[in-house]
């Protein structure tokens, strides 16, 4: 009697299911580091307000950053190479996209205020404004983490790329798009135009509110 021996196949997984994995296994952990780091980080504060001679000060070394970013990217070199042009041009837009997109995040403070004491608030600073920069981030990392896996085709290697590259492209874009947002709130609030931002008040029990003061304490 004759044996036969049959050969399995190994299927390769597709890069979404690697993603997947990647995710299930490191998303938790990955995702607590980076808010974490994001949290130590700090942001300006609403009510520190500069006068003209500081925010000009701020405006002119930003303008000179923003002038030599495009000299250095935006070379005759570059100019003269239509291909090299076409790929600048392409990286831009996502930094675009992500400067575009900032400018339709609110800035606004939450304030938690207890019903029994009003004149004691908890302020979080631009929660939105945080919460998109753990996002994009955590995406980045995710990409990072599955390019290490060794099944990976090489056009599958080549698609991860140009998605890190432009989300790297895009965050660029929406951290330029916040600051330059934040600079135009500080101005307004320089010359006058508005004494104060306007911050979304929630009121909590005494209770929450107390846990609250708790948690930030041991944070």
């Amino acid at each position: 009697m004759e044996s036969s021996l049959s050969t399995h196949k190994v299927k390769i997984p597709t890069l979404l299911e690697i993603l997947e994995r990647t995710i299930e296994t490191h998303g938790s952990r990955e995702f607590n580091q980076i808010t974490k780091t994001e949290m130590t980080r700090g942001v300006p504060d609403p009510t520190i307000i500069p006068n003209l001679a500081e925010f000009w000060d701020r405006t002119t070394a930003d303008l000179d950053h923003l002038g030599l970013t495009l000299r250095r990217t935006i070379t005759p070199k570059i100019l003269m190479r239509p291909l090299d042009f076409l790929k600048a041009a392409t990286d831009f837009l996502p930094m675009g996209f992500g400067f575009l997109f900032s400018w339709t995040v609110p800035q606004k403070d939450i304030r938690f205020s207890s019903r029994k004491t009003e004149t004691d608030a908890i302020f979080i600073h631009r929660p939105l404004v945080i919460a998109l920069t753990i996002l994009i981030a955590w995406l980045i990392q995710m990409l990072d983490l599955t390019g290490a896996h060794p099944q990976l085709s090489e056009s599958d290697q080549k698609r991860l790329r140009l998605m890190k590259q432009g989300l790297n492209h895009f965050r660029n874009g929406f951290e330029s798009g916040v600051y330059r947002k934040e600079l135009l709130l500080k101005f307004l609030q320089t010359i006058r135009v508005f004494k104060s931002r306007q911050d979304l008040t929630l009121k909590v029990d005494p209770q929450l509110f107390h846990w609250l003061e708790i948690q930030l304490k041991n944070s």
